[in-house]
């Protein structure tokens, strides 16, 4: 019976080798040590075998950072750190081998002086993903660069440098061939360099993956006397504009972006062509073979596409598939956008306070084909909120669209609301603050993702400055200019923002403007019309949405050519036109006094 102990179990490789040493039926435990924010999805990988013990452990600590069994047969060290305290580990828990994954020059000499217990050291070529699942090992940067490129015809002839040869193999096989190792008796402190069979071009691992992802194929290479001159040229152009600060960290930065930074380079460039002879040996009838690049090269570039990509989710459809989440879902413009949006296949998650109504839209929009989520949250609780985030984020992992519409309006003039603070409070609660902190939880997974898109849905108040609404339209505006800042400064992460300008709209919030007669010489929005405006913003995500009529853009225009005109006018017209109240003197005699009143005034 054989127990195990395995640094970096968290790491592609680590996994893949634990897995083989539990194939093996002398197996008994298989302690997994990795850092402590990874020790979780370790123990839900092997839940079902408790022949795994997933423990945290810190390499930059003297102990390890861990309480580690009192003894074990053989230590792996799938990490470069703290090879000297887990080798002292190894001998003070008796092990009867130490095998180490590629050391450095001193730690080969610590580890060439070892007596009493095997050393067997690992020196795999190029790692590349795994060739089963297609989960990749390091190569992220390639594949960007890849995906991207696959914009252009495919039949684009590309030319590179002739950056040599290198020798890849995929991880799965480092680990089956390590797990041999480690139970071959082929004699102590060695070195097994594990390699594939012939080293390939680099240009030609891009050419693997670029078949796999329909992207330029490179056809021609410079030759390498000419690249080292075009290299020494460049050389020198670079450490002539790198002695200035600014432009080398922009060079960099540049670089990076594009997945073309010297480490990604040089990884590529590897080339571990050392004699394999004893590994060779040693793997002479255990059936492992590597398979070419070209058999796993989609496999890898499928997996990460798929679920890797940070650009994956611009390139879905704009609504099939895509988690929309909508407060105020409720009622009036909310409701109507989620059963539209959900027809069209995108994956709705309703947020109000009536959660009875909520279930009926839940109801429908599944009687209709469609797919919807309740959360029935008070959006003025903050802990409310908290909650909210945090369990949509645990359910979804991340959302698509975010769509701030739950609000409230008070119509009141702000003198009749000199004493009324509350008023402006209950707005800014719902309307700014309620929006602001679900926008601020949701942001940092949208950043992660590289793609997000937040659709605020505000007024064209803000473009006529209807009186007797302060509150409302100060809350909206503080809203607006909080999206606009967002958007502009999420922009390249794949974050944007749009404001959605709606005219009034006959809903149930302005049901009690309605019952004074205030607008009804103006015409309205019909609710159907103003969720597709809704729906618009969420496809074609403009900064901002807005409508000609009812007379937005062209108060805009007005207020630019005529200010003082238009001034007065919303004053006449919009505040002494439309009262607070249905027994208030309004219309033509309350306008007429205004115009005398100011007429008046300047005499």
């Amino acid at each position: 019976m054989t127990t195990y102990l395995v640094t970096g179990a968290a790491t592609l490789l680590g996994r893949d080798l634990v897995d083989n040493l539990l194939n093996r039926p002398t197996c008994t435990t298989v302690y997994a040590l990795a850092r402590p924010s990874a020790v979780d999805r370790l123990k839900r990988r092997w839940a079902d075998d408790p022949r795994v013990v997933a423990m945290a452990c810190d390499l930059d600590q003297p102990d390890l950072g861990a309480s580690l069994p009192d003894s074990v047969d053989h230590v792996i060290h799938l990490s470069t750190k703290a090879v000297a305290a887990v080798v002292t580990y190894a001998r003070t828990a008796g092990a009867v081998a130490f095998h180490q994954l590629s050391p450095g020059p001193d730690d080969r000499t610590l580890l060439r002086g070892q007596r009493g217990m095997d050393v067997r050291i690992y020196r795999p070529s190029l790692m590349l993903g795994d060739s089963r699942t297609g989960e990749p090992f390091g190569e992220g940067d390639l594949l960007s660069l890849v995906s991207r490129l696959a914009r252009l015809p495919k039949a684009l002839p590309l030319a590179c440098p002739d950056l040599g040869q290198t020798n890849v193999i995929p991880v799965d096989y480092a680990a089956a061939v390590i797990d041999h190792l480690i139970h071959h008796h082929g004699g102590s402190h060695l070195t097994y360099p594990i390699t594939a069979p012939e080293s390939v071009p680099v240009h030609e691992i891009y050419n693997a993956f670029a078949d796999a992802a329909g992207a330029p194929r490179i056809t021609t290479t410079v030759p390498a006397a000419l690249t080292r001159g075009i290299t020494a040229v460049s050389t020198a152009a670079l450490g002539f504009l790198d002695r200035s600060r600014l432009l080398r960290a922009t060079r960099r930065a540049v670089l990076a972006e594009l997945g073309l930074s010297r480490d990604t380079l040089a990884r590529l460039s590897t080339n571990a062509t050392a004699n394999d002879a004893v590994t060779r040996r040693a793997l002479a009838g255990s059936g492992l073979s590597v398979p070419p690049l070209s058999d796993y090269a989609r496999t890898i570039h499928h997996h990460w596409s798929a679920n890797i990509d940070p650009d994956r989710a611009s390139r879905r459809p704009p609504l099939q598939g895509r988690t929309v989440l909508i407060t105020g879902a409720s009622s009036g413009i909310g409701k109507h956008t989620a059963v539209r949006i959900a027809r069209e296949g995108a994956h709705v998650l309703l947020v109000a306070r009536r959660a009875d109504d909520l279930a009926k839209l839940q109801a429908e929009i599944a009687g209709q084909g469609g797919t919807a989520l309740s959360y029935p949250c008070d959006l003025t609780d903050n802990d409310a909120v908290d909650a909210l985030v945090k369990q949509v984020l645990a359910d979804h992992g991340a959302i698509d669209v975010l769509v701030n519409n739950a609000g409230r309006s008070i119509r009141r003039s702000v003198i009749d609301a000199t004493d009324r603070i509350h008023d402006y409070e209950r707005t800014m609660a719902l309307n700014y603050f309620a929006a602001v902190r679900l926008t601020l939880g949701l942001l940092p997974s949208m950043r992660d993702r590289r793609s997000g898109h937040i659709v605020n849905v505000t007024t064209q108040g803000l473009q006529n400055h209807t009186p007797r609404f302060s509150a409302y339209l100060a809350s909206k505006a503080a809203l607006e200019e909080f999206g606009i800042v967002t958007g502009r400064e999420l922009l390249s992460h794949g974050i944007t923002v749009t404001s959605v300008k709606l005219p009034l709209v006959s809903t149930d919030m302005t049901a009690p403007s309605e019952r004074f007669n205030a607008f009804g010489t103006l015409p309205m929005m019909t609710v159907e019309r103003a969720s597709s405006l809704v729906r618009k913003a969420i496809v074609s995500r403009p900064e901002t949405l807005s409508v000609w009529l009812p007379f937005g853009r062209h108060a805009e225009l007005a207020s630019m050519i005529a200010p003082r005109t238009t001034r007065a006018l919303g004053h006449i017209v919009g505040y002494e036109g439309m009262p607070d109240r249905p027994q208030d003197r309004a219309g033509l005699p309350a306008m007429a006094a205004a115009v005398a009143r100011m007429a008046w005034r300047r005499l």
